[in-house]
């Protein structure tokens, strides 16, 4: 929010100071994320060639009407490349009309999980409003999700860590 004084031989001749002027207001957005297996719909899924994890980001602060995209990209936590399959990194992608300030999206992962045994993953998201990057989450900012898969009866273990 911004207000502004117009100042003539030093006095006030007018001023603009409407608090609710979307005009003059500028919006930081925030966005948390919490990550779960499609399948069993907690931080524990199973192996699978197909294997969906569901990504709900949940935001505030977004304008009201306005259209936003949000892209994600699993990692490698040991490396800090992107997973790739099929010579492409893992990714998700969704874009939304905001209808209130807060609300919460579903970005959706599809890939061979099985191939991931011993690995740690992180997801990292990006929002973009009128094709401009608003806000990574990373490690070192906001919050992340590390998914680490473990070798366990075809069973794939999601654990996560959050950071703030």
């Amino acid at each position: 929010m911004f207000f502004e004084d117009l100042i003539h031989n030093k006095i006030n001749v007018t001023s603009h100071a409407d608090i609710n002027d979307e005009e003059q207001s500028v919006h930081y957005p925030k966005v948390r994320t919490t990550a779960k297996d499609h399948s069993t719909k907690d931080d524990v899924g199973t192996s699978s060639k197909e294997a969906r994890l569901v990504d709900t980001v949940s935001y505030s602060n977004l304008i009201v009407g306005q259209k936003y995209t949000i892209k994600g990209t699993l990692m490698d936590k040991e490396t800090g490349k992107a997973i790739e399959q099929n010579g492409k990194a893992v990714t998700a992608e969704t874009s939304f009309t905001a209808t209130a300030a807060q609300g919460s999206v579903d970005l959706t992962f599809v890939y061979d999980s099985s191939v991931l045994e011993g690995k740690t993953t992180v997801a990292y998201e990006k929002l973009y409003h009128n094709e401009k990057m608003l806000l990574v989450t990373r490690i070192s900012m906001m919050q992340a999700r590390l998914y680490r898969f473990r070798r366990f009866r075809q069973q794939l273990q999601v654990l996560k860590l959050e950071i703030r």
